[in-house]
């Protein structure tokens, strides 16, 4: 292990068990293979993980599921009147104008 850079090479007995913590965590976030581009986000985070020493599958797969949620989350949404006004005004195009002030 490198200082300050973590775990840079895995055995084959901790790569099977990262193969089994990433199935696993898969199966959790229902990423089947047609969510490449999410499975590979999760794949680096279960090395993320791994890297600072982690190789329990129980613990690989907590804290990559717990990142990827984190990670995959939707910005918050504006639900106060502005934030409904702006939507409304996009719908045509077109600013409108507050009534009475034409």
């Amino acid at each position: 292990m490198a200082s300050g850079r973590g775990k840079l090479f895995f055995t084959s007995e901790e790569l099977l068990l990262l193969q089994r913590a990433f199935d696993l965590a898969c199966a959790d976030l229902k990423l089947g293979r047609e969510r490449g581009a999410q499975r590979e986000q999760l794949g680096a985070f279960i090395f993320q993980v791994a890297s600072t020493g982690k190789v329990s599958v129980a613990g690989l797969r907590r804290q990559s599921v717990q990142r990827f949620r984190h990670w995959a989350a939707p910005p918050p949404v504006d639900t106060g009147l502005a934030g409904v006004l702006r939507f409304a005004d996009g719908i045509k195009g077109q600013p409108r104008t507050p009534r009475g002030r034409r």
